[in-house]
């Protein structure tokens, strides 16, 4: 977003690169931005290297159903900008990649009560699983992002499972298949602070026991 909020609490953050002239004294502040919280909460605006910011959290989920915690590199130069579970898989700024064994989780943790609307859709184009939905409080003066959502395009070939479960119930479910445009989700959920909603591609090995 591009507006700052006059209401809320708002944090200057002073990024201090230390690149300098070998004569000078002092340091040379090469960039100020204003960090502020999230109104609309979109996985690919909000990405960041630190668990639960923006009430995100980057995940794993195994074949019996825990979840546990991606880890992000600290040689980011080598491994780049991306957070890794233990089975080798990935979630980037803008996509999941594709599981291997273990389920990949995007989950979004409910700051307050209230009703939010879900949205958006998304594709599976080579190793890379493309799902960047939106929420929203409905009752909040932000009217949600006005998007472009792709219709449904299906061709024959391997498929992974795509879903969204609130705490533990899954409200939300669709096969995606290769080079497949994912059917647009638009969900109004009433949630409780708290509550967490898990965006979940499941692993191939998990979408191939599945299936008829």
């Amino acid at each position: 977003m591009s507006a700052v909020a006059s209401a809320k609490k708002h944090t200057i953050k002073v990024v201090i690169t230390g690149a300098k002239n070998t004569n000078a004294t002092g340091a040379v502040i090469r960039h100020m931005a204003f960090e502020h919280a999230a109104e609309i909460w979109t996985p690919s605006t909000n990405f960041s290297s630190i668990q639960g910011k923006d009430q995100w959290f980057y995940r794993n989920r195994r074949a019996d159903g825990t979840f546990i915690d991606m880890m992000y590199p600290t040689d980011f130069k080598r491994k780049g900008l991306q957070w890794h579970g233990e089975d080798g898989s990935v979630i980037r700024p803008d996509s999941f990649g594709v599981p291997v064994r273990d389920d990949v989780v995007r989950s979004w943790k409910a700051p307050r009560d209230g009703t939010v609307r879900i949205q958006g859709g998304g594709m599976w184009a080579n190793q890379e699983v493309y799902w960047n939905p939106s929420l929203w409080y409905v009752d909040s003066e932000n009217p949600g992002p006005n998007q472009d959502l792709p219709p449904e395009d299906i061709s024959p070939t391997d498929t992974l499972n795509v879903c969204i479960i609130h705490n533990e119930q899954q409200i939300w479910s669709i096969p995606l298949q290769h080079r497949q445009k994912l059917k647009p989700v638009d969900l109004l959920l009433s949630v409780k602070r708290g509550d967490q909603l898990h965006f979940i591609v499941t692993s191939r090995q998990k979408s191939d026991a599945v299936k008829p």
